[in-house]
């Protein structure tokens, strides 16, 4: 063998990688490693929710930029090296290499720190120690191929990256093909032809088997033509990329398992129904979506605590795995208390007998620090058979999210096929246009009080249905089927219609004039045209003036179309106010603030519960960059004096929760407000 070259006398140095990974081309951190953070000298928790750019030297932003944009529209892979500000001053070299996480919004990076290899060039250092510096441990090789010939010249450090002697370094593609794991060898045999056609050449090849895999990628291109333009020579490189591959995967696991259960998340649920669904396509087998969610579940963390909370979502989770047989059906936490299960190869009878499996199992289950407290779940199911072949697998997901709502709404704890769904609904629809003419919905009010002086400033209006034979019925009862029809339309008519004409009967009474009201609209609602006029008509007929009323939405539909925001600009002008609800669940960032079209932000219940130091930090997060775009912020789920004083030092405006009341009747407001005073002086607000 002979080598076209070598670098020898370096010895070895060992390297640490530093790996972050981002979210789309804003560069913002989502997972930081200790190395990395440690050369920036701060803590990694201190780098979640940073942009690269702010780490990066202003001299290097522009490449970041543009490696983050080349990422974003599809490249593979880009390769940087630049600086990153030191705490305390100074700049770090780091070299490193991005690529996207497949299956997911993100990218992943892995590198070197390269500030000795600088600080010896700056010095004028020896090229020989300045390439050990920058190369470190031997992970690449060169080599050369005679493609008339099929003939390599390798480099001798080659031999180290294959496992092999110097003297048995492959000759021919053919013997590389012959070194590696067998479900690569047909790549490396066709390497050649690929060369000679195309001029390049890059595959992925791996040797051995089990933990002790190595990874190898190999890219050359045709350095030399003769004169019919026929490729004779070609030179490249053999790269160890076992760290990086072992990296990817760590990361993958990590986005595709849910932080708190361990089990696959909503990602890795999207990824198994594309496969499931293109296996099917093929061989023509069912598939099945079964939805699963644990009832009552607000009521049990209102009751127990997020933290009991949190210890149910683990337990059913464990039950809903250990209640499958085969090794391909997984439970996945779809989100908050909702799980799925993707099953193959199983038709809509099979699907019916697992669901109630599920469903039985959970019944059964019981929690020690909620002793006396009846878990259980409702689950929907829908199938893809082979004659379905217009049903798309969104379509296939709603189907099954659809009868998890029938079965909800026929009365918990039961499994419901989208076959009885599909007449559920039209019942449920039924019933819920005539409740409305039949004046069944009625609004409840819960207070809104102000921080600092512990005075009443609102109520949130929520709907409630008085179904015969069904009790009260809450919103999720009836919200899902009406939002999939015109019914959510004629329902905030009706909320808007009702909350308006109550608040006006009360100020006659003497209530303080100043008192507003909310009413939550679906988007679908205030992206509908008519929402104008909607608003307009409830505040005429019942007098109520336009600054006393306020419209809420969720981020999701605040953040859903350009029509939401043109209309909610309009209805500002009007002189209503516009608050979002739940704020922090779901996709608007604190920088997006300043570009909505609203007054106030509602911290959702989740964070402002919360025991955990970290939670209540990014409610100050919230209310400090609230106040700065000139927000007013209410805190929802304000359960307990230690809580209100927490969010009266943060200096948040306002605050609801059954620390200060529940939801009421309008007929029980009255004598709530005769009581408040001395409510307000034992929670400490007066």
């Amino acid at each position: 063998m002979s080598a076209t070259g070598t670098i020898e006398g370096l010895p070895a140095r060992d390297t640490d990688i530093e790996l972050f990974s981002v979210a789309g081309v804003d560069g913002y951190l989502r997972e930081v490693n200790a190395t990395f953070a440690r050369l920036l000298g701060v803590d990694a928790d201190s780098l979640d929710g940073r942009s690269v750019l702010e780490l990066v030297h202003p001299d290097d932003v522009s490449d970041v930029v543009a490696a983050l944009g080349a990422l974003e529209g599809g490249t593979a892979e880009v390769m940087l090296e630049n600086r990153f500000s030191q705490h305390g001053g100074g700049w770090v070299h780091l070299q490193w290499v991005a690529r996207p996480l497949p299956g997911t919004d993100l990218w992943w990076a892995a590198g070197r720190d390269t500030t000795p290899f600088h600080r010896l060039l700056a010095e004028g250092v020896d090229l020989r120690a300045r390439l050990d510096l920058a190369v470190g441990e031997v992970t690449v090789a060169m080599w050369e191929l005679d493609i008339k010939h099929d003939r390599f010249t390798w480099e001798p450090q080659a031999a180290a990256l294959l496992g092999v002697g110097e003297d048995d370094l492959p000759d021919a593609m053919g013997d590389l093909a012959a070194l590696v794991h067998v479900d690569d060898s047909l790549t490396v045999a066709t390497a050649l032809a690929e060369l000679a056609a195309l001029g390049r050449t890059e595959f992925g090849l791996r040797l051995g088997g089990g933990p002790m895999t190595r990874h190898l990628s190999m890219r050359g291109k045709v350095l030399e033509r003769d004169r019919r333009g026929r490729a004779i020579r070609a030179v490249g490189l053999l790269f160890d990329v076992t760290t990086e591959k072992a990296m990817e995967e760590q990361m993958l696991r990590m986005v595709m398992t849910d932080a708190l259960t361990g089990i696959p998340n909503r990602r890795a649920f999207d990824q198994t129904v594309r496969s499931a669904w293109r296996r099917s396509a093929r061989t023509g087998e069912p598939v099945s979506i079964v939805m699963i969610d644990v009832d009552n579940f607000k009521a049990f963390n209102d009751t127990f605590g997020h933290l009991v909370g949190d210890d149910v979502i683990i337990a059913v989770a464990r039950t809903l795995t250990s209640s499958l047989d085969r090794a391909s059906e997984r439970v996945v936490r779809f989100g908050g208390e909702e799980f799925a299960v993707v099953l193959e190869d199983v038709d809509s009878a099979g699907a019916l007998v697992i669901a109630e499996r599920l469903c039985a199992a959970v019944r059964g289950l019981t929690m020690r620090q909620a002793s006396g407290w009846g878990l259980s779940v409702s689950v929907g199911v829908a199938t893809w058979q082979p004659e379905d072949v217009r049903l798309k697998a969104a379509q296939l997901l709603s189907r099954a999210d659809a009868a998890l709502y029938v079965a909800k709404a026929a009365g918990k704890d039961r499994v419901a096929s989208y076959e009885v769904a599909l007449a559920g609904r039209a019942e449920l629809e039924e019933a819920i246009r005539f409740g409305i003419v039949a004046g069944e919905f009625e609004m409840h009010y819960q207070p809104v009080i102000d921080l600092t002086t512990g005075e009443i400033c609102g109520f949130e209006a929520l709907m409630r249905w008085h179904r015969p034979g069904h009790g009260l019925v809450m919103p999720d009862g009836f919200i899902p089927v009406a939002e999939k029809s015109d019914l959510i339309l004629d329902l905030g008519r009706l909320a808007l219609w009702q909350a308006c004409t109550q608040l006006v009967a009360w100020h006659r009474p003497g209530m303080d004039a100043s008192i507003r009201v909310a009413v939550n609209l679906s988007g679908r609602h205030v992206a509908d045209p008519q929402v104008l006029a909607d608003v307009a008509a409830a505040l005429e007929s019942s007098g109520l003036a336009p600054d006393r009323l306020e419209v809420e939405l969720t981020e999701t539909a605040l953040v859903d179309g350009v029509l939401v925001g043109q209309h909610l600009t309009q209805l500002r002008l009007l002189g209503v106010s516009v608050s979002i609800d739940d704020f922090g669940t779901g996709y608007t960032s604190v920088g997006q603030l300043p570009d909505l079209s609203i007054d106030t932000l509602k911290v959702d219940r989740s964070f402002v519960a919360s025991p955990e130091p970290r939670q209540r930090d990014l409610v100050a997060l919230m209310i400090g960059a609230a106040h700065a775009f000139d927000l007013r912020v209410v805190a929802e789920g304000t359960e307990d004096v230690e809580t209100l004083q927490f969010l009266r030092q943060l200096g948040c405006d306002e605050a609801q929760g059954y620390g200060i009341a529940r939801p009421m009747p309008a007929v029980a407001v009255p004598s709530w407000i005769l009581d408040w005073p001395s409510d307000r002086t034992k929670l400490g607000l007066g």
